[in-house]
């Protein structure tokens, strides 16, 4: 018998036991066998939730429900150094204690099984991409806001933005025409190859068995293709996926899996090298003028 005296806080992360005693979704269903097990079932499976940032996510992935009558909301928070999850959540959430009919039908991961076009976020990725192309080198550099046609389509910003913005000015008022000038300069090929580096094009990479598979265009993107991905649309992918990118964006470049396992101090996977240092340490700048001055605050 399983008892969760926490009820549904982290539910989507432990999953639940069935009457019969095996267990299902979350981690309860990866470490089935272990907690079965009798050479192994005495020795503790310590996970990476920190259950008080869980606590704090869960309540404010609430109060925004709220406060916009949301039928949804996922959230995580990840350790980029070392890829583990020190939270996630999905909510409406269900109680592991009580399973019903309506339980079930909250029991969906959308932060690991559900694909999202997640829009601007993509935007900061972009310009790294960018800064280690060599294409994007002086921030000062302006280029030109107006909306512009192309393939049929005009690419455009939900209000004027002006003639003009620099790097840190089109991440501060998220300009999708700068964007789009961006990748035409540093060619769709590039970013496609860095969007791959991240592992966008693949399932997410968690124990967590319930994962959503992206909406990725196969073969070499057009232009028109490769600047729509660069503001957020033309793509699909999870919020975790998205989690582990801004990762490899701000800790020095390097991409690595993600986690709910505890990890012994000094024991993280070394990651593939997707930024330059140098670059990161750039885009931690930009991210925090972006959250000083912009549309993050």
């Amino acid at each position: 018998e399983r008892h969760y005296p926490q009820g549904p806080l982290a539910a989507h992360v432990l999953g639940y036991v069935t009457a019969e005693g095996g267990g299902r979704i979350g981690m309860e269903a990866v470490l089935d066998k272990r907690l079965t097990d009798v050479t192994t079932r005495s020795t503790p499976a310590e996970l990476s939730i920190d259950l008080r940032v869980q606590g704090a996510l869960e309540d404010e992935l609430a109060r925004g429900m709220r406060l916009v009558d949301a039928v949804g909301g996922a959230g995580i928070v990840l350790d980029v150094d070392t890829g583990e999850v020190l939270a996630l959540a999905s909510l409406p959430s269900f109680d592991p204690n009580h399973i019903s009919t309506e339980n079930v039908a909250y029991m969906f991961n959308r932060v690991t099984n559900q694909v999202y076009e997640l829009g601007s976020t993509f935007k900061p990725l972009t310009v790294a991409a960018g800064i280690d192309a060599g294409t994007i080198r002086d921030m000062g550099r302006r280029y030109s806001a107006r909306p512009f046609p192309i393939g049929g389509f005009t690419i455009k910003d939900s209000h004027s933005l002006g003639d003009s913005l620099n790097t840190p000015e089109m991440l501060i008022h998220s300009s999708n025409v700068v964007t789009a000038h961006m990748v035409e300069e540093m060619g769709a090929d590039r970013l496609r190859k860095v969007m791959a580096s991240l592992h966008m094009n693949e399932r997410a990479k968690i124990e967590l068995p319930a994962k959503g598979f992206p909406i990725w265009a196969a073969g070499d993107w057009p232009l028109l293709r490769g600047m729509t991905v660069g503001y957020g649309h033309g793509i699909a992918v999870t919020p975790l996926h998205l989690a582990s990118a801004y990762a490899a964006m701000v800790n020095g470049g390097m991409w690595r899996p993600a986690t709910m396992r505890k990890i012994e101090p000094g024991k993280a996977p070394r990651g593939e090298r997707v930024f330059k240092a140098s670059t990161s340490a750039r885009m931690r700048q930009l991210l925090r003028a972006i959250t000083l001055y912009g549309t993050g605050r």
